[in-house]
């Protein structure tokens, strides 16, 4: 998937590592764990004795330096380059022309690459971390994890009390959340009821998460959202609500002193599972402003700074830095319609028509040291220059497939890298309809290597390594692969913010039927492991069939080639038919391989 600049081409016969023993000069156990990984993987081939890692000198922690060939050689200054370099080894080891004698260096062009995502939940936990693993395969070093109400607050139980009941409701049949979201003649903000499943961890399962997470060399960003998206705290305490009348409200009350006990008692606490070096503070998305007896007669850039800067100062005194989402710093349009700092003037999705203040002056009033994240590029570039001209650093969030312009342009202004954003599930299902897997793909290519001089050559080698890490799940003598295609499909749309993936897109069943009369039965679902035949290379409708499928132009249509792991092996195949469910007219086009 990465494009080396080699020293030496990969040439030379094909290397197994199956038999390689791994001599380390860092001690750190993932390493090891990784690279089991890895040998388990990289089975055909010549036999390599030996794989030395060994130490160096430098001050750039993440660069190293690979040799392969009758060992394998890899210098690196720290533990976190190290671990890039037996990604690229597995990367190599999964291509078509697999691991072969070469010499590499590699070298982000980034230093921040994080992921934004939610707490699992306690049965969640095992998709959470197999999700996770992505991150070391295409060598992240930062999670951003939400905490919300979804972390035990010893010192305020009835804020995780609160948050169930509030998750109880939102969580009982999907779209519950947008009812709710969409359904007053006000600006809300979006509900975050994939964090934990709706759970409450304790603060001892965080911590062991946090410290699992850092075990794999990355660093860990508590997202304590504030200010907006405080749900979990104004539920519990409707006293500090800013919007009296809302029955849900999310954005508590700047101006009463009562609200800093109740956020400083939360980040205390949070401090004490995370021990984070910055702590992201939320503030996106505040659209209950200057409503309530104490805000009404005072500006709202007042109020949103005024909170800020207290925040940011408490954490400051604690030796912690702050980041934010940075969208209210930015007079912003979507076309004619105001957005982001810019204010808010529609007519919303339940017919009513919400006005939010302009906040856009507040760029020149906040600390200098907050990290910004932009999550508005694309709106445009000219929207980065609110963070340059104002001295703030700054990232950019929500990352999705390769859509950012730009890229290499945008660098040279100064971002220190980027997010992708999960706002949803992390089962596999989940993580690849609502593009997860190729957005952490691509972003990956972006931050080490920058734009591509050709996208659909790399949108390729990204299918082409997704699909490649599917098979390896699967015994080489138990693979079914299937080519199929419908005849007709549905627009991408994300399972995020209180709606499920449930049984969504299910077509019917293959039918896989072995010559002794017995069969095997495997879920058609279009866009996880099938899709339309018209589908666009490139699109969110192609994107989100990666990983399970491997999509092929073949007489002008497009083909979705998948495997299914074959539950008799001994027996020989008679043949598959496909079974669509009751009322479903889409017609399916499929062969086996």
């Amino acid at each position: 998937m990465f494009s080396h600049r080699f020293v030496k081409k990969p040439q030379g016969e094909r290397l197994s590592l199956a038999d390689a023993a791994l001599e380390s000069d860092f001690q750190e156990r993932y390493l090891s764990e990784y690279f089991d990984d890895l040998r388990s993987i990289c089975t055909d081939g010549r036999s390599v004795g030996r794989v030395r890692i060994v130490k160096i000198e430098g001050r750039e922690k993440e660069r190293y330096t690979v040799s392969v060939g009758e060992e394998i050689v890899i210098s690196a200054v720290a533990f976190s380059g190290a671990l890039y370099a037996l990604a690229d080894l597995k990367d190599m080891a999964l291509s078509r022309n697999g691991l072969r004698a070469c010499t590499f260096a590699g070298e982000p062009i980034c230093s921040f690459r994080a992921y934004r995502a939610y707490l699992p939940s306690r049965e969640g936990k095992e998709d959470f971390f197999r999700s996770m693993r992505f991150l070391t395969d295409f060598k992240y070093n930062t999670v951003i994890l939400e905490a919300g109400g979804a972390m035990e607050y010893e010192r305020h139980p009835e804020i995780n009390r609160a948050w169930s009941r509030f998750m109880e409701d939102v969580r009982r049949y999907s779209g519950r959340s947008l009812e709710i979201q969409c359904g007053y003649p006000w600006e809300k903000d979006s509900i975050h009821a994939e964090n934990a499943d709706g759970e409450v961890l304790t603060k001892k399962e965080t911590e062991e998460i946090v410290s699992r997470l850092k075990r794999m060399g990355l660093e860990v960003i508590p997202e304590v959202p504030l200010l907006s998206h405080a749900d979990y705290i104004c539920l519990a305490h409707p006293e500090l609500a800013e919007r009296k009348e809302d029955p849900y409200p999310n954005t508590y009350c700047p101006s009463n002193e009562g609200t800093y006990e109740i956020v400083f008692d939360i980040l205390e606490e949070v401090i004490g599972v995370f021990q984070p070096r910055l702590i992201n503070i939320g503030h996106d998305e505040f659209y209950s402003v200057a409503l309530c007896d104490r805000c009404k007669e005072k500006d709202p850039v007042d109020l949103y700074v005024g909170d800020i800067v207290k925040i940011h100062n408490w954490l400051k005194k604690r030796g912690i830095r702050t980041m934010m989402w940075g969208e209210k710093l930015l007079d912003a349009r979507r076309g004619e319609e105001r957005i982001g700092g810019a204010g808010v003037d529609r007519i919303n999705e339940a017919g009513y028509h919400v006005t939010v203040p302009p906040l856009w002056r507040c760029a020149e009033k906040l600390p200098k040291d907050i990290l910004m994240i932009n999550w508005y590029w694309e709106f445009g570039a000219h929207l980065d220059q609110t963070y340059i001209k104002n001295g703030y650093s700054f990232v950019y969030g929500n990352l999705c497939c390769d859509e950012i312009d730009g890229w290499n342009e945008r660098l040279k202004r100064g971002p220190l890298g980027g997010a992708v954003s999960n706002w949803g599930a992390f089962d596999r299902k989940s993580m690849q309809r609502n593009l997860q897997i190729y957005s952490l793909a691509a972003s990956a290519c972006l931050f080490w290597e920058g734009e591509a001089q050709d996208l659909s050559v790399r949108r390729n080698q990204i299918a082409e390594s997704l699909y490649a890490r599917r098979l390896a799940e699967i015994p080489k003598n138990s693979r079914v692969e299937i080519v199929s295609s419908a005849d007709r499909g549905e627009a991408h749309r994300f399972f995020w913010c209180g709606e499920f993936a449930e049984n969504e897109g299910e077509l019917g069943k293959f039918c896989l039927l072995f010559e002794d009369g017995t069969e095997a039965e495997y879920p058609a679902v279009n866009g996880e492991n099938t899709g339309s035949a018209d589908t666009v290379s490139g699109s969110r409708e192609w994107a989100q069939t990666l990983y399970m499928c491997l999509p092929e132009q073949s007489d002008g249509e497009m083909r979705f080639r998948t495997v299914f792991c074959n539950p008799c092996p001994e027996k020989r195949i008679k043949g598959i038919v496909f079974e669509p469910l009751g009322g479903c007219k889409t017609r399916l086009i499929y062969k086996i391989l």
